[in-house]
């Protein structure tokens, strides 16, 4: 990474040069360091890195005091959790090609703790009809038939992984079924580049050029911990359809 130079133009877009504008208000910015010859949408990525420490603070702060607490307490608290989780991974989605209908990643190994699942499961039962559950069941059971490995606890360590391009359970016409209470990874998971290129890399099995990132890597050890300690029978992650093979 790198910082804005005091002359150049200020990233908030008022026109002025950084040193006559946010500079003064202590506001900083930072440039992200692209790979060399990396296709991206965009030449610059600069990310406010005031507001990337605010919401980051937040976030740890969340995660420190709930690691220790009861679980339905958290299970309440969690969408202030992922509001800011959300804030963050904002910071950096006008610079990627990442828009509604784009479904390219919604065809990875989503890894998903029992908490999440959990979470998902409540969101379900209190608001989806007895027709959009019959009809997530039988995706489910079909899914077991031609996919039978996926539902095995073992499987995110699995080689098998990388050679399946299976649809999310949740996917429905190029769209997130549960968007507003979706995993963690999914709110973190970027990419720069066009959405043809993440296209390329998830069905012709290409890496080449894709730049890729993960906005939870600064607060990712805290969360694993906090979603660990909320474990009620497996510690750790699951495929996101293996939480769902009996619901």
């Amino acid at each position: 990474m790198s910082i804005i130079l005091p002359f150049e133009k200020c990233p908030c877009g008022s026109g002025k040069k950084y040193i006559d504008c946010c500079f003064e208000l202590n506001h900083q910015y930072q440039k992200l360091t692209l790979p060399k010859g990396a296709k991206t949408k965009y030449k610059k990525i600069i990310i406010d890195l005031t507001l990337y420490n605010e919401y980051l603070e937040k976030i740890k702060t969340f995660l420190n005091f709930h690691i220790q607490q009861n679980y339905n307490l958290c299970m309440k608290n969690y969408p202030n959790l992922l509001f800011y989780i959300d804030k963050l991974s904002d910071l950096h989605i006008p610079y990627t090609d990442c828009h509604k209908g784009c479904d390219h990643c919604c065809y990875m190994a989503v890894a998903v703790s029992e908490f999440e699942a959990d979470y998902i499961k409540h969101y379900i039962n209190n608001n989806w009809t007895n027709e959009q559950k019959r009809q997530l069941h039988i995706k489910i059971q079909d899914l077991n038939k031609s996919h039978k490995e996926i539902f095995d606890i073992d499987y995110l360590i699995s080689n098998i992984k990388y050679q399946n391009r299976v649809p999310c359970i949740f996917l429905e016409d190029g769209c997130c079924s549960i968007y507003s209470v979706r995993p963690a990874i999914c709110r973190t998971y970027l990419s720069f580049s066009p959405s043809q290129v993440c296209k390329e890399v998830q069905f012709n099995s290409t890496s080449e050029n894709n730049v890729e990132a993960d906005t939870a890597n600064d607060f990712r050890n805290e969360l694993y911990t906090f979603y660990l300690s909320h474990s009620k029978h497996i510690c750790g992650h699951c495929h996101l359809a293996f939480w769902f093979k009996d619901f």
